[in-house]
């Protein structure tokens, strides 16, 4: 078995194809949350192709064109992949990690930044005082085992909920 580390928005589940489907959901608990608050976002393109952006508008897009990855720049975390997720606290401790950015909380998917930080942000520039919306990037992640007998075959990230926006995911630090 390998084991992979997972950084992105919530997973629903992963498959192994070409033979038995297995399914592994991800989902619950086991995940870890970092809201990055020095990652700039404002200014990034967007990688949407025309015919992708006009299914979108139209509220179709059950299925948009890959995204070549090796034309994309590459931003990881701007604490720097060894200190993601290194210190976490419970979610139940979220004004401390709000105040101290190495931390990151124990939390559950799907779930949002302002589920488990909304007192914080409310009481925080960053966010909007009356709503407490988090404006920014994010970084959600977990470990998990992929099973021996995917050796070889192809595995698929199967996302049901959870991601808001935009996402970029990340296995073993590789978009």
């Amino acid at each position: 078995m390998k084991k992979s580390i997972l950084a992105f928005a919530a997973v629903a589940a992963f498959g192994a194809f070409a033979g038995e489907r297995v399914i592994n959901r991800l989902g619950g608990d086991g995940w870890k949350l970092w809201p990055d608050r020095k990652a700039e976002y404002k200014s990034d393109k967007l990688h949407v192709n025309a015919a992708d952006a006009a299914k979108i508008r139209e509220g179709r897009a059950d299925w948009l064109t890959p995204v070549d990855v090796k034309s994309l720049t590459v931003a990881g975390p701007t604490c720097g992949w060894d200190a993601l997720f290194a210190k976490s606290v419970p979610w139940t401790k979220a004004e401390d990690a709000w105040k101290d950015a190495s931390l990151s909380l124990d939390v559950s998917v799907p779930g949002t930044v302002e589920e488990y930080f909304f007192d914080s942000i409310s009481g925080n520039r960053k966010g909007d005082r009356e709503t407490g919306d988090y404006k920014g990037v994010s970084w959600w992640g977990r470990k998990f085992t992929v099973p021996a007998s995917a050796k070889g075959r192809r595995v698929a990230l199967f996302f049901k909920e959870g991601i808001r926006q935009r996402a970029e995911v990340f296995v073993n630090r590789k978009l």
